[in-house]
């Protein structure tokens, strides 16, 4: 009986000291993601402390944990976002989105960042473009992850006509839905608005067979293409 009980004092020592350890641990590898997060987005001092409390509290009240969010803000500093208020934005609302989406983690982040980055938008921006693509997703036969990587390849082609990243997304949630590659999906769009840009500027014959095509005047096409 007597052995019985001072093994269990040392199995209750054990588990202590094993919680312990997990706190430690959790606590540096939590300050190490955080270092790795003020690198990536040129965020020092009491910013980075402040950012890392807003991190721990988002936590809190969605279903990414801590190292997800870490991840988040990591990746989004690697693609151009910076600040304080711009990287908590982003990092909130990419964790909003894996909550309503199948679009989550590293690779919402990377996704929606490169989509900004293409059309020439701010990264506050990003919440307007996260109701939109889960706006599409819940209206289009294509899933959140879908139409931003056909959105993706179409803000590519389509960069030097100053196509939103929300136009984008939509000309990819209508692509995704008819089952076109995200890759053939961007190249047609390309060609096609290369085509249109060529008709307005050069006239002739070009512009009427756009006339022919689409049942409207030269100057009504040009001025809904400008």
């Amino acid at each position: 009986k007597g052995a019985a009980k001072a093994i269990g004092k040392v199995v209750a020592a054990l588990g202590g000291l094993y919680a312990i350890y997990n706190i430690v641990t959790t606590i540096k590898d939590f300050e190490d993601g955080l270092v790795g997060v003020g690198k990536t987005t040129n965020i020092l001092g009491t910013d980075l402390d402040n950012l890392g409390q807003d991190i721990i509290g988002l936590s809190r009240g969605m279903r990414a944990g801590n190292d997800e969010l870490l991840a988040i803000a990591q990746t989004a500093g690697q693609l151009g976002v910076s600040g304080e208020a711009g990287s908590r934005a982003f990092t909130e609302t990419v964790a909003m989105l894996g909550s309503a989406s199948n679009l989550v983690g590293e690779e919402a982040a990377t996704k929606l960042a490169r989509m900004l980055n293409i059309a020439g938008e701010a990264p506050e921006t990003v919440g307007t473009l996260a109701a939109v693509i889960v706006e599409l997703g819940n209206n289009v036969a294509a899933t959140e992850k879908e139409i931003a990587h056909t959105a993706t390849q179409v803000g590519l082609a389509t960069a030097a006509f100053g196509v939103s990243s929300a136009e984008s997304a939509a000309f990819g949630a209508t692509l995704a839905a008819l089952g076109v590659r995200a890759e053939l999906a961007g190249s047609s769009i390309g060609r096609t608005f290369r085509a249109i840009d060529k008709a307005v500027r050069s006239g002739g014959e070009q512009m009427q067979a756009m006339e022919k095509i689409t049942g409207k005047t030269a100057d009504e096409i040009s001025t809904t293409f400008q």
